[in-house]
């Protein structure tokens, strides 16, 4: 018995096959290999190549500011604006807007800090630049960013966080929080979640114009 060749994958073999697509592969390394460093803080008390227990903490902390930055640099440096004016404008909101978030960065820890913001937007945001699609990639970015922030909020409360970043200094509790986060953000990756089909359906439909 064979079945219908036009039929279309299930969403459990799709996924599997993520698995094996490197635009999948590179950025869940990033997220799964510092849930591995807060794992071995847990159960050794040990860091991972230099991220010990109090530069794993501010890593959480930039992380904060990372989810709130990147979908509104994002959107400004999505934009495709044909007039000079226009991009002369939309680079200066770019420029001014980054100015402020790696400012908050440094007056945080420095330029050690900065670094850290950007290689922690590299590490969240790289699968989404690994899979630009014109057509659709405002909507995508959007969607990503609900569920960073969706999953940064709920397992900070399934960890037992403090409500405020800045009383996480000295926290236990940020070791398992960036373990959850970054194990859950690793394999939301690796699987291709963001780019199933069911994602790309959405963003297809939300982009249709209702007719006149």
């Amino acid at each position: 018995m064979t079945g219908d060749p036009d039929a279309k994958p299930s969403f459990l073999k799709s996924q599997g096959a993520g698995l094996l697509d490197w635009k999948n592969i590179v950025p869940a390394m990033f997220s799964l290999g510092l849930a591995a460093a807060y794992a071995r803080v847990i159960l050794q008390g040990q860091g991972l190549v230099g991220l010990g227990p109090d530069r794993l903490t501010r890593l959480m902390q930039i992380e904060f500011l990372v989810i709130h930055s990147f979908p509104f640099l994002g959107l400004i440096a999505l934009v495709r604006p044909t007039a000079w004016r226009h991009r002369a404008i939309q680079w200066s909101a770019f420029g001014g807007l980054l100015s402020i978030y790696l400012w908050m960065a440094f007056t945080e820890g420095g330029w050690e800090s900065v670094l850290t913001l950007l290689g922690l937007t590299l590490a969240t945001y790289v699968g989404f630049l690994l899979h630009l699609e014109p057509e659709t990639q405002v909507r995508r970015l959007g969607f990503r960013w609900l569920i960073s922030f969706a999953l940064f909020i709920l397992l900070a409360i399934v960890a037992g966080m403090p409500q405020s970043v800045n009383d996480w200094d000295g926290s236990e509790e940020v070791r398992l929080f960036g373990l959850l986060y970054f194990l859950a953000h690793g394999l939301l990756e690796w699987t291709g979640f963001y780019q199933a089909r069911r994602i790309a359906r959405l963003a297809e439909i939300s982009k249709k114009q209702p007719p006149a």
